[in-house]
């Protein structure tokens, strides 16, 4: 294994680094969707609806609850460490359509959500990492898929 300074001077290994990385951005991509599907399913449904139908989406309503579902289930479950594949996979969803539908692709304004897409799809990619609920649970069915997260494991 490769080793490297880390930032508090001690030797750490590469899996340390992608770990602490990627409890980072599971810290940051999970408060802000909670944050915003918090805001739309506890006091901002109605707008969120009509910004929904006037997208063209079909039955606005269930559309815009499962974005607004998304947003703080999926956050709690990115946070946590659990279910991050298909968590990361939805968010991964409405961040394209709030790029490229409700904000038509124009910079600056979609600036953070292309940052929140990158770090859904990073997420998506790489797992949970080893600071999470998946990895404490850490147990797995005879085919090596995580129970808790449903991405396939190397078993030790």
């Amino acid at each position: 294994m490769f080793s490297t300074k880390c930032l508090c001077s001690a030797p750490c290994t590469c899996r340390s680094a992608k770990d602490w990385a990627l409890l980072a951005l599971r810290i940051a991509l999970g408060v802000v969707f909670i944050l915003h599907g918090y805001d739309k399913l506890f006091g901002g449904m109605e707008g969120f609806i009509g910004m929904v139908g006037r997208l063209g989406f079909p039955a606005p309503a269930f559309f815009a609850y499962a974005a607004a579902l998304t947003e703080f289930v999926g956050g709690i479950a990115i946070l946590l460490g659990a279910f991050t594949t298909v968590a990361s996979g939805l968010m991964v969803i409405v961040m394209l359509v709030a790029i490229f539908g409700a904000k038509g692709f124009k910079f600056p304004m979609i600036d953070a959500d292309v940052a929140l897409l990158a770090m859904a799809v990073a997420i998506g990619l790489m797992g949970p990492g080893r600071f999470s609920l998946a990895a404490l649970v850490s147990k797995s069915d005879m085919s090596g898929t995580d129970v808790i997260d449903g991405a396939k494991s190397k078993k030790k």
